[in-house]
């Protein structure tokens, strides 16, 4: 198939189907057993990889310097790229399925030993170019050889780095055993010059924003994978470089952006799309820091810094809300990326993995977690009683929404009859069990459950505070234990983190994530009625009150809400409500629940928020964008400023790409005196207010309403004319 030229046909033919795969590929799934199985590897060999005699080959893996390259592969500005990135999202997914799938057919085995030791080439030829004098035994590149200066050497890279991180244990561990074997080939005196070119460009890190600066930091990360480079890259200070890196980058967040790097490396399509993919939103739009982290957290392990970290982390965490005392130090810095909801989810799980680097194992959620109700006995239903005599207080809506797990299988409804033995029944007392008729007892003195004797109180500790705070503190004496009961509890994140594992490409992070209780795991516990405005009927399954409600919980609403905390403590007869009716219509109810259960205010997301949205009505958008001004009011009364925040951020953004809405908002928000909301939807008409006026669209607003338009088109005005 590889041609030093195809026909134009053909060429765009090619291009259209490499550009599918790749949008297919970046997602996990099923259809990756089908790419393996149907010879991906010997396709991308064939597109990539220069035809060669087995005896060419033989001699570039048996000599003793890189000097019997392959040519480079395509020289197609378009197509190269694209290869690459196939090949890196084939890494990222891949698992157990790839060794199946290689076993048994000897030609892709060779297909995917040709790309893999052709990857390590591009990559060093990468490397070469970032120190052209300091590898002399790397042959020099011809004319025709790939622009490595340019996007294409950062997908090169970054597509090693994904071999090198996947789950694979084949493909990770061939290409491992190839760039050792190279890098061994090179002699012992290349890897000082390249410390040196790294110290160089990392010492311009903050301003130099370029894809020098990012092949580097892959190259950072691909090398930590070897224990002989790890050790030099550390004695040579690199940790400390990257360390400054990150506090930089998160410093100067608003000032270093990359955005769409590797999308314009890999763009798929030349039109307007309706929806965006999503996964640049999840790697964050600044690379740098992204692959500074994960430099970091190949790094950082067991060195001197972490140790020291550490040390720092244990009189940090101590305070309920460290949100506001957090500094520019590389702890503060990690604690920051970790907790914060807005910053990407990719960032956030490289973050945490840094943070696990010293010690901290989990997602600091920076208020949004349930610390205050840890062992706790206010409110407490349940205590889990340790062989040694030793007790913790416990609810039994965390654990079963959790982990289900440190509960008898007569508290979890949806636990499979043939499943491993509950840990509570290794040594349980049988009068544990709470469930009468399948409904919920009331009684005040917690029930007791009896917890294996081989478990130390430590340990069980560990596992209750990542389970309410959604972190802990871990000494290296009790991580082994610690990290057998996480794979017992089925805690997988935590798991992955305590193993060590780098992040599962795509996955949210979600350690203090409750709205799973607000569905039918979580309704046999619930101790609360929120009532909403609506009239209209319905039929719950749960209660007898046919009015629009849902169903809560007391210890998680105190936990996350100041208001509710000192409401039900407060000794008043509405503490002690069993229906609670709240000013706020359900669809805006429904959005106040999964933001104190999970913190994040819900959305309309990829892809809803190009084709949902527009197959909204005029009426529905309205709606929609009133739920939020309504809950922005309720917010301000639960002392909830967070959330106000984040409703006026959703109405703005929809409006400044829906202008035809913002009159409307801007009169249903003077109606809720919800300012905030009136100067914005203001802001968003300002500069048609001439047209408006004069077409006679603000003659059903109030008179103060079309004032404050007029302001604010003045001000516009102003500040244009200066």
């Amino acid at each position: 198939m590889y041609k030093e030229k195809w026909p134009p046909a053909v060429e765009v033919l090619i291009l259209q189907a490499c550009h599918a795969a790749q949008n297919l590929l970046r997602w996990s799934g099923e259809h990756h057993l089908l790419f393996w199985k149907d010879g991906i590897a010997i396709v991308l060999a064939d597109l990539l990889v220069p035809k060669s005699d087995t005896k060419e080959q033989e001699q570039w893996q048996n000599s003793d310097s890189l000097d019997a390259t392959h040519k480079s592969g395509r020289q197609d500005k378009l197509l190269g790229p694209v290869l690459w990135d196939i090949l890196g999202w084939l890494a990222v997914h891949a698992d157990t399925f790839v060794e199946e799938s290689v076993s048994g057919s000897r030609k892709l085995q060779d297909a995917c030993n040709r790309l893999l030791f052709f990857a390590i080439q591009m990559m060093l030829k990468v490397m070469n170019r970032r120190g052209q004098k300091q590898f002399p035994k790397i042959a020099k590149h011809s004319p025709a050889d790939i622009n490595h200066s340019g996007l294409e050497g950062v997908v090169i890279c970054r597509a090693v780095l994904q071999l090198l991180s996947s789950r694979s244990n084949y493909l990770a561990s061939h290409i491992r055993d190839i760039l050792e074997q190279a890098l061994h080939q090179l002699g012992s005196n290349w890897f000082g010059s390249l410390i040196n070119v790294l110290a160089l460009r990392f010492s311009s890190l903050a301003a130099s924003n370029d894809l020098v600066t990012l092949m580097n930091l892959m190259s950072v990360a691909s090398l930590s994978h070897l224990t002989e480079c790890r050790k030099q890259l550390l004695q040579e200070g690199v940790l400390e470089m990257l360390t400054e890196a990150i506090q930089a980058c998160t410093i100067k967040a608003n000032e270093v952006e990359l955005t769409g790097v590797f999308t314009a490396a890999t763009a798929t399509f030349d039109g307007n799309r309706c929806c965006c993919d999503g996964m640049d939103t999840w790697e964050g739009q600044d690379p740098i820091l992204f692959f500074s982290l994960w430099a970091f957290a190949s790094l950082a392990r067991g060195s001197a810094l972490s140790k020291r970290v550490r040390e720092k982390f244990m009189s940090k965490i101590s305070n309920v809300d460290w949100k506001g005392e957090l500094g520019v130090d590389v702890d503060d810095c990690l604690l920051r990326l970790a907790s914060d909801n807005a910053v990407a989810a990719g960032v956030r799980w490289l973050a945490s993995y840094c943070l696990a680097c010293c010690g901290l194992f989990g997602f600091p959620t920076a208020g949004m977690d349930l610390r205050k109700a840890l062992n706790n006995p206010a409110l407490a239903d349940v205590m889990l009683v340790l062989g040694n005599g030793c007790q913790f207080h416990a609810h039994m809506v965390v654990l079963a929404t959790k982990s289900p797990d440190l509960l008898p299988p007569n508290f979890n409804p949806g636990s499979c009859k043939n499943s491993e033995p509950s840990l509570t029944l290794l040594g349980a007392k049988t009068e544990a069990c709470l469930m009468t008729d399948g409904k919920l007892e009331q009684k005040c003195v917690p029930v007791q459950l009896h917890l294996s004797g081989r478990l130390h109180a430590a340990s069980v500790r560990a596992i209750l505070e990542f389970l309410y705070k959604g972190f802990a503190l871990i000494d290296e004496d009790t991580l082994s234990e610690i990290m057998l009961l996480a794979k017992k509890c089925h805690l997988e994140s935590f798991l992955k983190l305590l193993q060590g594992k780098l992040l599962v490409w795509g996955k949210l992070p979600a350690p203090c994530d409750f709205t799973s209780a607000l569905g039918e795991i979580g309704h046999q516990f619930f101790d609360i009625i929120l009532q909403a405005t609506d009239e209209v009927q319905v039929t719950c399954t749960f209660c007898t009150l046919d009015k629009c409600h849902m169903h809560a919980h007391r210890v998680i609403l105190s936990s996350r809400c100041s208001y509710f905390e000192a409401l039900f403590h407060s000794g008043m007869q509405d503490s002690a409500l069993k229906i609670m009716k709240l000013p706020v219509c359900m669809e805006s109810l429904k959005k106040l629940l999964l933001y104190i259960y999970s913190g994040i205010l819900p959305q309309l997301q990829f892809p809803e928020s190009g084709c949902m949205w527009s197959s909204y009505s005029h009426t529905q958008q309205i709606q929609y964008l009133q739920s939020y001004v309504e809950l922005a009011k309720f917010a301000e009364q639960l002392l909830l400023e967070d959330l106000q925040e984040q409703c006026l951020f959703v109405v703005q953004k929809q409006l400044k790409s829906n202008l035809h809405l913002a009159s409307e908002v801007l009169e249903n928000a003077a109606l809720c005196h919800q300012w905030e909301f009136v100067e914005v939807a203001a802001e968003c008409v300002a500069s048609n207010f001439p047209q408006m006026r004069d077409s006679g669209e603000l003659d059903r607003l109030e008179d103060y309403l079309v004032d404050i338009i007029r302001t604010a088109h003045v001000k516009i005005s102003m500040n244009s004319i200066a």
